[in-house]
């Protein structure tokens, strides 16, 4: 009975030890999953599983309005680590949110408690094994003198540091979508941003001209330049990807 019961202990143990690690993402309304009720918005996050290889779970618990601070007043983030085992990626992309001076419930100044909290994530996250992986936040489409500007403010400053400090793989997004966008143009980034006709969908009968959040494709290609630079670096989280 007791050599039974270690040959499978043994081979439950090996069967672990083979398994295909998961990506966890945090994050705001940019990240985050939408229903049917809502295409075809989606965040870049809900598209990211279509870039990993076959077995690879995708954990996407961001969440919309949520900052690095109320991320964790809210209880949510100790779910997430709870969950979050040897091995696993963790995805962290937040700002948007967190620069809402007029709204203490989600404000994290950068240059104090944002990075401080990016820190705990960080550190919590490598306490239980996982990979923590920055990501800085994705621009707008704000459009000043024709071009696309950041309005992220010092967020992806802040967030690049506490990748130097920390040795944290870091994905500078911010720069990479401002660069893109422009190279779109204002006009053809509507197809990237929720910026639907009237009548078009049935979810938004008078149309919609959103410049924070993503149409369905769009949302897709930022992933996919999430997954291009991860492998420009040779990030070990690519070994997820295909």
């Amino acid at each position: 009975m007791k050599t039974a019961f270690l040959t499978l202990a043994a081979s439950l143990l090996a069967l672990t030890a083979f398994a295909e690690p998961s990506i966890w993402l945090i994050g705001d309304s940019t990240v985050c999953n939408y229903g049917r009720d809502r295409y075809p918005q989606a965040g870049w996050g809900q598209t990211l599983g279509e870039l990993c290889k076959p077995g690879v779970k995708i954990n996407n618990r961001a969440s919309g309005g949520r900052s690095t601070k109320s991320f964790i007043d809210e209880k949510r983030w100790d779910k997430v680590l709870a969950g979050l085992s040897q091995g696993d990626y963790l995805i962290i992309q937040f700002g948007h949110n967190d620069q809402k001076k007029d709204k203490p419930r989600v404000y994290a100044p950068a240059d104090s408690l944002y990075p401080e909290l990016l820190n705990k994530y960080i550190a919590e996250a490598r306490a239980k094994g996982a990979h923590p992986v920055l990501v800085s936040p994705v621009c707008r489409r704000i459009i000043r003198d024709g071009k696309i500007k950041n309005s992220l403010g010092a967020y992806p400053a802040a967030m690049k540091a506490v990748a130097l400090q920390t040795d944290t793989a870091f994905i500078d997004l911010n720069a990479i979508s401002l660069e893109k966008f422009n190279e779109l143009g204002p006009e053809k980034t509507k197809d990237i941003f929720l910026h639907v006709p009237p009548g078009k969908y049935a979810q938004y009968p008078k149309g919609k001209a959103d410049n924070s959040h993503f149409q369905e494709d769009g949302a897709r290609q930022i992933a996919g330049w999430v997954v291009e630079d991860a492998k420009r670096q040779n990030l070990p989280i690519v070994e997820l990807f295909k």
